[in-house]
C-alpha cells in the first residue's frame, strides 16, 4: 500500500483555504477530501460545499460526503424513546439546580468515525485488516492561533498521521486565511463551520443567523429537547442563559437599547415531523 493524503474538509475558513491552495498549486493536491455531514450544518455551509465540490472535481480532487445519520433527529428520537443517544454539549440544569453542560460526543460519532470508515472503504480495506503505520497523511485545517486543538489528535490510530499544512507548511493564522481568500477568491464568503444547533455559539453567532431558516430550526430544536424529554430530571438548553433560545436577549452591552429583535411566527419544520 502506498502513502495517501486525505483532507478533512469541514468547509470552514481553514479547510477551504487548504483545498483552494491545493487547487492553485500552492500546496500539494490531496488524493481526496472528505466532508462529514452531521445533518445539522447551516444552509450556507451546504451551498459552499456544493461550490467547493464542483471546483475541486474540475481540478482532479474528488470531494466525498459521508453521513453517519442526522444528529438532530437521532438525538430527539432517543430522548423521546429513552434510548441511548450521542450527547451534544447542551447547557443543562438538574433537579437540584446545578448548572453544567453535557459531554461532547457528537464530533467523534458524526465527524471523526465516519471519515475514518470512509478512508478504510476508499482504500478497500477489510473490517479487521491492518493498515500500515503512517499510510495516510491526514490533513486538518488547524491554524496557528488554534494550537490547543493539536492535543485532540494524540490518540489517533497509527495508520493515520495528522498533518497541519496551515501550521507546518504555511504558518498561517485564521486571519491570514481570510486575507488569502479575500485576495484570491473575493467573490465568495466562507461560512463558519459549525452545526446550527451548536451550544458553543456566541451571541454574535446566534445573531448572525437570526431570522433565517437556520434560526427557525435552532429555536424549534431548543424547545423540543425539553418538551420531548420523558424524564424531567434535567432541563436542556442551547443557550448558556438557560432560557428558551426564542426569547433570549442577544444584545451586547455596546448596542443595548438599540437592537430590537422582532418576533417570528414559526411553523413546524419537516425535520422534526416524526417528533410528537
Amino acid at each position: 500500500m502506498g502513502k495517501f493524503t486525505v483532507l478533512s474538509l469541514g468547509a470552514g475558513v481553514q479547510s477551504t483555504t487548504i483545498l483552494l491552495m491545493a487547487i492553485k498549486g500552492q500546496l500539494p493536491k490531496p488524493d481526496i477530501a472528505i466532508f462529514a455531514d452531521t445533518g445539522a450544518e447551516s444552509q450556507a455551509t451546504y451551498t459552499h460545499l456544493a461550490w467547493l465540490t464542483k471546483l475541486a472535481g474540475e481540478n482532479s480532487i474528488p470531494v466525498i460526503t459521508v453521513k453517519h445519520g442526522d444528529l438532530m433527529d437521532d438525538y430527539l428520537n432517543a430522548i423521546e424513546l429513552g434510548t441511548r443517544f450521542v450527547t451534544i454539549p447542551v447547557h443543562c440544569v438538574d433537579k437540584n439546580g446545578k448548572k453544567g453542560m453535557l459531554r461532547r460526543q457528537c464530533t467523534g460519532e458524526y465527524k471523526i468515525l465516519p471519515i475514518r470508515r470512509e478512508i478504510r472503504r476508499w482504500l478497500c480495506v477489510k473490517p479487521h485488516e491492518r493498515i500500515p503505520a503512517g499510510a495516510i497523511d491526514f490533513w486538518v485545517g488547524i491554524s496557528t492561533d488554534e494550537l490547543r486543538r493539536l492535543n485532540g489528535f494524540r490518540n489517533d490510530p497509527k495508520w493515520l498521521k495528522p498533518t497541519f499544512p496551515l501550521i507546518q507548511i504555511k504558518s498561517m493564522s485564521r486571519q491570514d486565511c481570510l486575507n488569502w481568500l479575500a485576495y484570491h477568491y473575493s467573490e465568495i464568503i466562507v461560512p463558519r463551520s459549525s452545526c446550527v444547533v451548536c451550544p458553543f455559539h456566541s451571541d454574535m453567532e446566534w445573531r448572525d443567523i437570526y431570522g433565517t431558516q437556520d434560526w427557525e430550526t435552532a429555536v424549534q430544536y431548543d424547545d423540543l429537547i425539553r418538551t420531548g424529554t420523558k424524564s424531567q430530571r434535567t432541563q436542556l438548553y442551547l443557550h448558556g442563559s438557560l432560557k428558551r433560545l426564542a426569547i433570549t436577549d442577544l444584545r451586547t452591552p455596546e448596542d443595548f437599547g438599540q437592537l430590537v429583535l422582532p418576533s417570528f411566527k414559526f411553523e413546524k419544520h419537516n425535520l422534526f415531523a416524526n417528533i410528537g
